[in-house]
């Protein structure tokens, strides 16, 4: 399981990722598509950014290592 406390993250991207549940937390952590595994899988060093009011987390593929990234939709 990743681990779910942003030591990088922005101030915005803190208050943003405090907002979700935290069951949701982890299925999101958990479910990021890789290209190269062609399935979901976890997301691991990853860092954030808020664009436009949502928040995009970047990071590498748990299995392969290759890059990946997951766009949280803001309300």
């Amino acid at each position: 399981m990743a681990i779910l406390n942003f030591p990088e993250f922005t101030r915005d991207s803190d208050e943003f990722w405090a907002a979700i549940p935290m069951q949701y937390r982890e299925q999101i952590l958990s479910n990021v598509f890789c290209s190269r595994c062609r399935e979901a899988v976890e997301i691991v060093d990853y860092s954030d950014a808020i664009i436009k009011g949502d928040l995009l987390l970047k990071g590498k593929c748990a299995t392969c290592g290759h890059d990946v990234a997951r766009l949280v939709e803001g309300s």
